[in-house]
């Protein structure tokens, strides 16, 4: 049974997750998010280790790595890591005894706090192991700039499926890595921005054009972006709330 792409996977990142990934410049802005699921039993032995393995089929990012630009040229890239070890990704730890809730969730902290290896795919996974109730639980951190809400749903909803029953599949055979040559990379970043800059183009000339059949549209459109402007030195102008939440972030969760 062939596993579901879960979603396009462009080779170069996208503005929003690039500043994400440059965020990480500064500790208290990590963009590490964390999931906690809590299943009625125990998992089968190996059967979440074949579920994450056949998840991370499914969803190239689990399998790649960040690389940036050489001086910036372009966004940084995913490239496939050729050291891949999904061993060290899913890991199996237990909660301190007696296992209950709050135990699990005390444990839990420090976790989420840990950043994750900036060489290596952006996501761990710990198999939290039985709780005092019968249940387990697993929890997974990955990289705000690796999947948002949207695809951590889509993560979630592809390790669970439909049936307790584990799903037959067979894994495709790898492709080989980018080049990391120096000049490979650079090659890449100067044709992305090559085709950036054209495709600026194009919707500049195809902007001009509405504007010259489309005035009245075109024109709602600019209200629109001014209206936004707006908004936004409105919301940066505010004064700040006289509220004891507002305290400098710290490295803690």
């Amino acid at each position: 049974m062939a596993t579901t792409t879960l979603g396009n996977f462009p080779a170069r990142m996208n503005a929003t997750d690039a500043l994400f990934w440059l965020l990480e410049a500064v500790p208290e802005l990590r963009s590490t998010v964390g999931g906690l699921l809590i299943l009625d039993r125990e998992a089968e032995p190996g059967r979440l280790r074949d579920d994450f393995a056949r998840l991370a089929t499914g969803y190239p990012r689990m399998r790649q790595r960040v690389v940036d630009a050489p001086c910036n040229l372009a966004f940084p890239e995913w490239v496939e890591d050729d050291q891949f070890d999904l061993d060290y990704h899913l890991r199996t730890i237990a909660v301190p005894a007696p296992g209950s809730m709050p135990d699990l969730l005390e444990s839990l902290g420090p976790l989420l706090a840990t950043p994750l290896d900036r060489s290596r795919p952006l996501w761990e996974a710990y198999d939290m192991g039985r709780l005092v109730d019968g249940r387990s639980a697993l929890f997974m951190k990955v990289h705000h700039c690796l999947m948002d809400g949207v695809g951590g749903t889509r993560v979630i909803t592809g390790l669970l499926g439909e049936r307790r029953e584990a799903v037959p599949w067979e894994s495709p055979p790898a492709e080989p890595p980018a080049s990391l040559a120096m000049i490979a990379r650079i090659q890449r970043a100067l044709v992305h921005q090559a085709g950036e800059i054209a495709a600026k183009g194009n919707a500049g000339l195809r902007a001009i054009r509405d504007a010259i059949f489309h005035p009245v549209a075109a024109t709602a459109e600019l209200a629109n972006d001014v209206r936004r402007l707006l908004g936004l030195a409105a919301d940066v102008s505010l004064l700040r709330a006289d509220s004891p939440l507002h305290n400098a972030r710290s490295l803690s969760r």
